[in-house]
């Protein structure tokens, strides 16, 4: 699995997400959707921490059972994987409540650049600011964590196996 080229098909996959056939209201100045490549962690920071944007140390310590944090991680990835574009095409009030539960459910299985992200575009939200850039970072985020969580859950699926 090459990182890099699953950001890329992520960020396409999530833009594809929005509904093309309701108008869209800018909230703001657009910020560009950062390049997956360019933002992808180069081989020198997996090196120093193989699964960026996932504590794992934290993770097995809240969960106290890997099997219980791989699950739960695999749960995650299907419920929140395409959140960055269901917030984008909902309500103010679907906005709010999606950026909440993805902050929390993120906190809870140790992804805390993801929680983070989500809770600046919640702030964001409720000050009734522009939320582009916040939804832009969230985005990045969040693809660095569904690698991390790709790579962690692979590695524990190989040694249950082998």
């Amino acid at each position: 699995l090459e990182p890099r080229l699953l950001y890329a098909a992520l960020l396409t996959a999530l833009d594809r997400g929005a509904d093309a056939s309701e108008p869209q209201t800018p909230s703001g100045p657009v910020a560009p959707a950062p390049d997956p490549v360019a933002t992808a962690p180069g081989p020198e920071a997996e090196a120093a921490d193989p699964f960026p944007g996932l504590d794992v140390d934290r993770g097995l310590r809240l969960w106290r059972s890997r099997s219980s944090f791989v699950r739960n991680l695999q749960v995650f990835v299907q419920q929140y994987a395409d959140c960055p574009s269901r917030i984008k095409a909902a309500a103010l009030e679907d906005r709010l409540r999606l950026s909440h539960k993805l902050k929390g459910a993120s906190a809870n299985l140790a992804l805390s650049e993801v929680a983070r992200c989500a809770q600046r575009l919640e702030d964001e939200l409720r000050a009734g600011r522009p939320f582009d850039a916040a939804l832009a970072d969230l985005q990045a985020a969040l693809c660095g964590a569904l690698a991390s969580i790709d790579r962690f859950t692979s590695t524990v699926d190989e040694k249950a196996v082998g």
